[in-house]
């Protein structure tokens, strides 16, 4: 007869726990991804928008960390842009990412952040 070695099982909301208290959450997610046909003009406005929302999140360090870890390929984690990550395959460690500087403005047309909602 085989013996069963049981073991406790872990939840697995702790890997996402953090992302209840983020600053992002509930948002459009085209502020954090590009949407097809984007233009620079608009592309630039938008990530300095997205980084100015993580710039006030309670949970920007474990954001970028959770990006790095799962090697994220898109998208503003953290305050930092993800588009071709791959270049962090390599590391065996995610390094923490440095401050964010929050010195963007909201793209044109968008008056306050109750727009981000209604999007």
């Amino acid at each position: 007869m085989t013996t069963i070695d049981r073991q406790t099982i872990q939840p697995l909301t702790d890997d996402w726990d953090w992302q209840l208290s983020a600053a992002c959450r509930g948002m459009d997610v085209e502020i954090f991804y590009h949407p097809a046909g984007e233009r620079l003009s608009e592309k630039t406005a938008r990530i300095n928008w997205a980084k100015q929302i993580c710039c006030r999140c309670a949970v920007i360090n474990e954001c970028a960390l959770w990006a790095l870890k799962t090697r994220e390929p898109y998208g503003i984690w953290g305050g930092h842009v993800r588009e071709g990550a791959g270049r962090d395959a390599g590391r065996s460690e995610p390094a923490l990412p440095g401050h964010c500087r929050c010195s963007a403005a909201q793209p044109e047309g968008s008056d306050s952040k109750a727009t981000l909602l209604t999007r």
